[in-house]
């Protein structure tokens, strides 16, 4: 792992040896064999590709870009080249990547995904009806042609443009078709992200109850990290707290706790144990006990939240 910093460093200063720094960590992943790394000789400058050959891990890469002579092939290769750039929020390199895979001659999914990261990059920039015609293109293809993780993310980004706007009432639908498709395609990560921004639409139309159960939902979710975990008991320790649900917020402040010091988060843990010490006095002054606080999760939760 490198810092974002260092890795734009590099990249603006010599594009052929950031891809040997990048390559190596790929090949200790044993990431040899995927389309991100195939995709990787993209950034080898035109006039130095004889230069990397010394570099016996470059090629097989080198091999793929020979033979990549036709758009259909070279457009996912394009596409893997765009997202590893837009992951390390180098998005001005990307964005004429994600524009050569979207070509006719590429797969649905393929100009799908090529739409929805170009989508991104606007929302990131601020160019919001620009995102918006890229998100409507993509949702626009073949959706039997589209696999459902890739539309479940152009759901979920047109969520986040209007999320961007404070839309909220817009934003709801897009965030709960990605919920549906995520959890059709099982992709929990993507599902974390989704959940969090519901939530926030939630918080946002000042539906708090509804909002808190999402992000209990969220917890429950597998693989989401400890500091992700501390921060969603902490808002959820939030809205109790502006609700004056002492009980309650001192509950999930308790809960937060823990696993801000397991992350040795100090600004965090300070912030908890203010709270967890304000929360108890006027849980305390209220005549109301932590063992009063619900759960808040409840059974077909969707359903529940929005009626079906």
């Amino acid at each position: 792992q490198h810092g974002l910093a260092e890795d734009q460093a590099r990249l603006a200063q010599s594009p052929a040896s950031t891809l040997i720094f990048w390559t190596d960590a790929y090949v200790a992943q044993q990431l040899q064999g995927s389309d991100l790394f195939r995709g990787m000789w993209s950034l080898i400058p035109a006039d130095k590709p004889a230069s990397l050959t010394v570099y016996p891990r470059l090629q097989g890469l080198l091999a793929d870009r020979k033979a990549a002579e036709t758009p259909a092939i070279q457009a996912p290769l394009d596409l893997a080249l765009g997202e590893a750039l837009m992951d390390f929020a180098l998005d001005e390199w990307a964005r004429p990547y994600f524009e050569a895979a979207n070509t006719e001659a590429a797969p649905p999914e393929v100009q799908a995904a090529a739409l929805s990261g170009q989508g991104l990059i606007h929302i990131r920039a601020g160019r919001m009806e620009a995102a918006r015609e890229a998100l409507e293109s993509a949702a626009a293809l073949p959706e039997e042609a589209v696999p459902a993780r890739v539309r479940g993310r152009i759901a979920s980004r047109q969520g986040d443009l209007y999320l961007h706007q404070r839309r909220y009432e817009e934003a709801l639908p897009h965030f709960r078709e990605a919920l549906r498709l995520y959890e059709e395609a099982g992709d929990t990560e993507d599902l974390i992200h989704v959940h969090r921004n519901l939530a926030r639409v939630l918080e946002g139309q000042g539906r708090l109850d509804k909002a808190v159960a999402v992000y209990q939902r969220l917890i429950d979710l597998p693989g989401l990290s400890r500091e992700l975990t501390a921060a969603t008991h902490q808002q959820i320790g939030a809205i109790r707290q502006n609700q004056q649900r002492w009980a309650e917020a001192l509950a999930a402040f308790q809960a937060a706790l823990p696993l801000a010091q397991a992350a040795e988060d100090d600004f965090l843990i300070h912030a908890l144990e203010d709270s967890i010490e304000d929360m108890a006095e006027r849980a305390q002054s209220s005549g109301k006990t932590q063992d009063e606080a619900p759960t808040g999760k409840k059974k077909g939760w969707l359903g529940r939240l929005f009626g079906g």
